[in-house]
């Protein structure tokens, strides 16, 4: 996963047009699927 968590953030705020800080859980699953990142913000 070459994205850090500030262009995930990014991502879900442009792509999915969510707020990233709202309380949503963001799961972001690598190609080969060994690997997940999450976005969570209380």
């Amino acid at each position: 996963m070459r994205k850090g968590f500030g262009g995930l953030s990014a991502l879900a705020e442009k792509v999915l047009a969510e707020d990233p800080f709202c309380g949503h859980l963001f799961v972001f699953r690598a190609r080969r699927g060994d690997l997940l990142k999450v976005i969570w913000w209380e």
